[in-house]
């Protein structure tokens, strides 16, 4: 069965909130939270290979807020937003993956990106699975004949 359109946004509101919480220590006071760990995230940032390496405080001042306001508009904003939101997270999750792996970490650190990623991934389907459920329902309706009569 697919999801009706308000269990999808209780689903964006529960995952919203987490990945919202999840970030305000850091995002409010990067000088005591993960100071250390940035540091050696900034080392393996994806970007490294075209010559760009972030300065640690400002990367995760910078992942903080993006994070804390992704989450908030998954949360609360329109449709439209929601989407935004949805493609952003996923994509400062699979960097995070990605750091997490080129820093050899082990699997019980990945842990939350990982589930987090899926948490996203699973929303993206259940929405296009209802957008493509209101569009068959849409075109199973009848259209009025052109004919009263049958042609025999």
């Amino acid at each position: 069965a697919v999801a009706s359109r308000s269990e999808l946004r209780a689903r964006e509101e529960c995952l919203g909130t987490l990945l919202a919480e999840d970030e305000c220590p850091s995002t409010f006071f990067p000088s005591t939270f993960g100071k250390a760990l940035f540091v050696q995230f900034a080392e393996v940032f994806p970007l490294k290979l075209f010559g760009y390496q972030p300065d640690p405080v400002n990367y995760q001042t910078a992942v903080g807020w993006l994070e804390l306001l992704a989450g908030l508009l998954l949360v609360v904003g329109p449709p439209m937003l929601q989407d935004i939101s949805n493609f952003l997270l996923t994509l400062l999750m699979m960097v995070a993956i990605f750091t997490l792996v080129s820093l050899k970490e082990s699997l019980s650190t990945s842990i939350p990106a990982i589930v987090c990623l899926g948490l996203l991934l699973l929303l993206d389907v259940c929405q296009f699975l209802a957008q493509t459920k209101k569009m068959v329902t849409h075109s199973r309706k009848k259209t009025p004949s052109a004919f009263k009569e049958p042609w025999m």
